[in-house]
């Protein structure tokens, strides 16, 4: 017999959810091609946009009853068309499985009688579909021509009550106002349609194989006949979706959205780490245009309203939440390649649910995330809407939020564009902190999860078997310790940051809420009724409670789902005394856990080597050779450091005998400079002994033997990366500065700059001045990034030194209790860890080579700008932007010394401990 094609009863509904984008060819889910591109756009501009101005008309018709009903219930039913629009693509790879399970064999029906028992079904359903596409597209037309049947176009009246950023009351506005709602209603109709009457078809599907299966079973007439009973039982297992041997359980298809939206901000790249392509480049691009610029315009205007206490918590309190997101996006970056292997270890065997009943278990937990996640898009979404439309709301030219520009943002079209720009970092900055903030609770989850599945596996312990079973519980809760001590490293920072900002946000957001109370008690007080009424609900106050919820939501996060990992690991202890209790997971309660391999050196200064690299100090062999990157490292140190050390140190020489204060103002700066190119130098020359002494920390005696000993030098590793964290920002902020002042006081229209330097050319003249200025700016970044990392380097050599001493003394403490042989086999290593250590020619001996001349000429250097600072302190404005940036530059010189000093003594204790 002929197979029964299934999908020939539902053609027509295919090809039009392929028209509307819903469909992609054959058995295949969405790709990188042409009609996912096609689908995109058609959803978010035709639909999308549909949805969002028939929406936005609410808030300007919501005190008139009649006028809000009468868009009110035509946005329902559209914004539902979206909701269903996206759980359909979510789940088009579920419904393309469906659609290939109706063509196996088990599905079919076997004779003519039960081809005529399942076509009254099909017929129904076709008529269902006919008589539905009748109704709704004639309810759709008449929406459309109404105006023209009520005389109302002369008025220029839409089928669709909606607000639009145009007047639609002037040709040609209106018209193709009037096309748009024509092709977004028809659009949303087809969608609407089919999707709704494809879910009748699954169903319609499911009710003909039970006819199917039980005719089947009617005539099984031999109850010895075991292949036809085998059948029916295979084919209601097929009914029910539990056939077979049970799946492997994906965990990262609860986090697929998640992760989707991670790409789209350039925060989830293909392989396992960032790589030298387009999407690297593309990452790079977007979160410094739409993070971090849009977060450094806000940041220099708290400098031109710190005075104006209202201005100054207005500004903070969102500048803060956004700079956390810079440190997010930072710290998901740097520890990227952590989160992939989590992910990667959660497909691994000991981490799979055995039965049903575990995955039951573990459901309700993934549930209850993907709530939250929905829950908490929906909050900061309309948080977000409220933030960016206010302004159209209040009909006041503003801008969603206050920030400097380096142009007139009052004037067209720079204001459009302005307000263009902060729409698209706003949605760009909150979807990366919305899926990172969601995806530390998720990991906690995992681990939350992964303890019900052992807690349950322990419970399940057979006397048969039971060595096996015992051992693959322990190997499960060694991984469940590794997989939690991970997600430690990978969120610690964030989740501290989170606190830190969110706290000082929540208050100072009530603190402009309480403003707005003061505005409503003033208008009571003077009796105006109007104002009276409006003042509680202007959209400023809407968006600051959206705003203090999402924040509050925000840390509920980390909390709550922090608070299930500690409930559940108790409880699952309970439950296997058989095992050490001793050992606890740590998530969130700030504890550490033993790692199961070793740390890797350079993996603790990589951020370190990264910047030598960039600043053309590091070159890929252990020598500088003739090749691109030594020509980089040439052009880039001789004209950004060398070239401006040249500019500044002529400067001094034509200001000798002349103006002290100036003098001074260029000699401490010049000092600086000529120091950093100094450093710079001994790198160079020192680069194949650096190269060295790196290759010498990867050697078998410079390696810790135990977990104790990794624990022991962890807390030094992790000084120092808060120390090179916190230097860096430092110097970063004084260079800002310097650079910023002639901004901030408005001396540009004088052509000043940020420093004062000889030049063979007019600098007061265009395009001289502007030249000059990014070549200031470019120079003295390059400077500061040379000397942090140049400083917090040998720090980092000092740092190593004192670790390997600590590793060294506990192997001399636990050399004893073994064999004699043992013992000397111990002793021996101890004797050449202990060489290797200090003997010429190595680690520490090395180290000083490298680094004592740069110690000599930073503390010379550093002494002499240090006073010539606090004399220039003496003699300028305490309040002035120019009293700041000197003083940043103190405390950036005076942590210089620290460094050397605090590092340099560690070593000093350690090699003096008493064993």
């Amino acid at each position: 017999m002929e197979k029964f094609d299934w999908k020939l009863t539902i053609r027509v509904n295919i090809i039009m959810l392929q028209l509307v984008g819903l469909w992609p060819k054959g058995d295949e889910i969405y790709r990188r091609n042409l009609y996912t591109l096609y689908a995109i756009t058609s959803t978010v501009l035709i639909m999308g946009g549909h949805n969002f101005f028939q929406a936005m008309n609410i808030f300007f018709v919501y005190n008139d009853l009649e006028a809000l009903a009468g868009t009110f219930f035509i946005t329902v039913t559209d914004l539902l068309a979206s909701v269903k629009m996206y759980f359909f693509v979510q789940n088009i790879g579920l419904l393309k499985e469906l659609m290939m399970t109706l063509n196996c064999e088990i599905i079919q029906p076997k004779t003519r009688r039960q081809i005529d028992l399942v076509r009254p079904g099909l017929t129904i359903w076709k008529m269902t579909y006919v008589t539905f596409w009748v109704m709704v597209g004639a309810t759709t037309t008449l929406m459309l021509v109404f105006p023209f049947f009520n005389n109302s176009l002369q008025e220029k009246q839409l089928p669709f009550a909606a607000w639009y950023p145009f007047s639609t009351k002037k040709s040609p506005f209106y018209e193709v106002a009037y096309l748009y709602q024509a092709v977004g209603m028809w659009y949303l109709t087809v969608a609407n349609v089919n999707m709704d009457t494809l879910i009748a078809a699954l169903m319609m599907y499911v009710g003909t194989q039970c006819d199917i299966l039980c005719d089947d079973l009617r005539n099984l007439h031999d109850l010895s006949d075991t292949k036809n009973i085998v059948k029916c039982v295979k084919h209601h297992r097929e009914i029910v979706r539990s056939c077979g041997e049970m799946q492997k359980f994906d965990w990262r298809v609860t986090i697929k959205t998640n992760l989707m939206m991670l790409r789209v901000v350039g925060l989830w790249p293909d392989g396992d780490d960032f790589h030298s392509d387009l999407y690297t480049l593309y990452a790079i691009i977007s979160i410094n245009l739409f993070i971090n610029g849009h977060v450094f315009f806000q940041t220099m205007h708290i400098f031109s309203v710190y005075k104006d206490l209202e201005a100054l918590t207005g500004t903070i309190f969102i500048t803060l939440t956004q700079m956390l997101a810079s440190v997010k996006v930072y710290c998901f970056v740097q520890n990227i390649k952590i989160l992939k292997e989590l992910l990667t270890a959660l497909n691994c065997e000991e981490f799979q649910p055995r039965n049903d009943a575990q995955r039951d278990l573990v459901g309700f937990d993934l549930g209850v995330w993907r709530t939250i996640y929905k829950a908490f898009t929906v909050l900061v979404g309309a948080t977000l809407l409220l933030f960016v439309m206010f302004p159209v709301l209040d009909e006041g030219r503003k801008l969603p939020f206050a920030a400097w520009y380096p142009f007139d943002t009052a004037k067209s079209p720079l204001y459009e564009l302005t307000y263009c720009y902060q729409a698209v970092s706003i949605w760009f900055l909150a979807t990366a902190n919305l899926n990172m903030d969601t995806i530390i609770p998720a990991l906690m989850m995992y681990t939350g999860g992964q303890c019900d599945i052992l807690c349950d596996n322990l419970k399940a312990l057979k006397r048969a078997n039971f060595s096996k079973q015992i051992v693959a519980c322990i190997r499960h809760h060694n991984a469940i310790l590794s997989f939690a001590e991970n997600s430690n490293k990978f969120f610690d920072m964030i989740v501290l940051g989170q606190f830190f900002t969110s706290s000082v946000s929540i208050g100072l957001a009530m603190f402009q809420l309480t403003l707005v109370r003061v505005v409503l008690d003033f208008f009571f007080c003077t009796g105006c009724d109007f104002l009276k009424k409006v003042a509680p609900f202007t959209s400023e106050c809407y968006s600051l409670l959206f705003y203090v919820g999402s924040a509050t939501v925000q840390i509920f996060l980390y909390c709550w789902f922090g608070n299930e990992v500690e409930y559940k690991y108790p409880t699952s202890s309970g439950s296997k005394d058989r095992m050490c209790r001793s050992r606890e997971i740590g998530i969130f309660s700030g504890s550490r856990l033993r790692c199961s391999h070793g740390p890797h050196w350079k993996s603790t200064i990589k951020l370190n080597i990264v910047m030598f690299k960039l600043v053309g100090l590091w070159p890929p062999g252990e020598n500088y050779k003739f090749e691109l990157y030594t020509l980089y490292s040439v052009v880039a140190i001789s004209v950004l450091l060398f070239g401006h050390v040249v500019f500044h140190t002529a400067e001094i020489l034509f200001l000798v005998g002349s103006d002290l204060k100036l003098l001074i103002r260029v000699l401490f700066i010049g000092l600086t400079q000529i120091l950093a190119f100094i450093k710079a130098c001994f790198v160079i020359k020192n680069i194949k002994m650096l190269k060295h002494l790196m290759a010498c920390l990867e050697s078998d005696l410079f390696q810790p033997e135990t977990v104790e000993q990794r624990e022991l030098i962890q807390p030094d590793l992790n000084t120092w990366k808060t120390v090179h964290r916190s230097f860096s920002v430092l110097v970063l902020s004084t260079a800002f500065l310097f650079m910023a002042v002639p901004i901030l006081t408005k001396m540009t229209k004088d052509h000043v700059l940020p420093f004062e330097a000889w030049y063979p050319y007019d600098t007061k003249k265009s395009p001289f001045y502007e030249i000059t200025y990014v070549y200031q700016f470019l120079a003295i970044t390059f400077r500061g990034v040379t000397s942090i990392n140049v400083d917090t380097f040998i720090a980092a050599l000092n740092t190593f030194v004192g670790t390997q001493c600590m590793i060294l003394c506990d192997n001399l403490k636990n050399i004893k209790g073994h064999s004699e042989e043992v013992t000397v086999r111990k002793l021996k290593r101890c004797i050449d860890h202990h060489k290797e250590i200090v003997r010429s020619e190595c680690f520490a001996e090395n180290s000083n080579k490298f680094f004592n001349w740069i110690v000599l000429c930073q503390f010379f250097s550093s002494s002499v700008a240090i006073g010539l600072t606090m004399f220039l302190l003496s003699l300028v404005d305490p309040l002035s932007n120019e009293s700041h940036s000197l003083l940043f530059y103190f405390g950036t010189v005076t942590s210089e010394i620290f460094l050397y000093c605090w590092f340099g003594n560690e070593v000093e204790i350690k090699v003096r401990i008493q064993i």
